[in-house]
């Protein structure tokens, strides 16, 4: 139960530290007045604040356990509950980060029909593939047993719905990394100097698809043995996406402000208009 309690504080406390160090970022382009709110800014409030409730959730509900239940188990029902706490939250974050993701890719090829239509179609047959192993596979879900800290006795190989899930996830990722890295690498040839833009889509783009690789492998290692350290895994995973996305949205609101405008048609990211991009850069009077 510590553990848990622990694992809940971190979470609550990187979170904390993560909205301290980019409050500024955050004010500019949120909450300055007059502020209208586009499609990207509710996006950044549901990734930041979703995750924040998350865990803000998950450490009252690790200290009322401490309390109510400490040294017993937590009853069966109540672990049951929190399984699909868990499931629902990373889900609800993981799906944020990738309309963040999809709609820079989107905005990056020029409100292409084509590319929506393939971003879409990619994201469907991932929950499609998911939802079918795990209707497959529901008695597994229905008969999972846990420890005392609520953490679940079957591993990857009993869980087909958690390998499809992982599979798709990567692969998804390095989708939408490699049309990043496809349509991007044409710019630094087009130009002398490669745009500011281009290193950010790229090097967000590589550490989102790193950070979730090994977020997911974590979770993967975590389901073969039962351990304490698997209670971090959760507060973990929110923090990872819910940063995330946070990220990607402010460094290319940070890469608006630094581009420099020489009346060159350089693709880049219009935050304010819900990245309308293949924009031209008004030039300073």
């Amino acid at each position: 139960m510590n553990t848990q309690l622990a694992a809940s504080c971190v979470g609550l406390s990187l979170t904390f530290s993560d909205m301290y160090f980019t409050r500024k970022e955050e004010r500019a382009l949120v909450w300055r007045y007059p502020s209208q709110i586009t499609t990207v800014k509710a996006l950044y409030l549901l990734s930041r604040y979703m995750g924040l409730a998350c865990q803000l959730y998950n450490f009252s509900l690790s200290a009322t356990w401490r309390h109510r239940y400490h040294p017993e188990p937590v009853p069966l029902h109540i672990c049951a509950s929190y399984a699909a706490f868990k499931g629902f939250a990373c889900c609800g974050l993981l799906a944020t980060l990738h309309i963040i993701l999809m709609l820079r890719v989107y905005a990056l090829y020029g409100k292409s029909l084509k590319i929506g239509i393939i971003l879409i179609l990619i994201y469907a047959l991932r929950h499609c593939a998911m939802i079918w192993a795990m209707t497959r596979n529901w008695d597994v879900y229905m008969d999972t047993k846990f420890d005392h800290i609520c953490t679940a006795s079957h591993t990857v190989n009993d869980d087909a719905g958690t390998a499809v899930f992982v599979i798709g996830e990567v692969a998804m990722q390095v989708v939408i990394h490699a049309l990043t890295v496809s349509k991007t690498s044409g710019l630094a040839v087009a130009y002398s100097t490669t745009p500011t833009l281009v290193s950010i889509l790229n090097r967000d783009g590589l550490y989102v698809l790193v950070a979730i690789f090994g977020a997911l492998t974590a979770v993967v290692a975590s389901s073969y043995e039962e351990s304490p350290v698997s209670a971090f895994i959760c507060p973990l995973f929110i923090l990872l996406t819910s940063c995330a996305g946070c990220r990607v949205i402010l460094n290319l609101r940070k890469s608006e402000e630094t581009e420099p405008a020489q009346g060159q048609d350089i693709m880049f990211s219009t935050i304010d208009s819900a990245w309308d991009t293949m924009t031209t850069p008004r030039n300073d009077v």
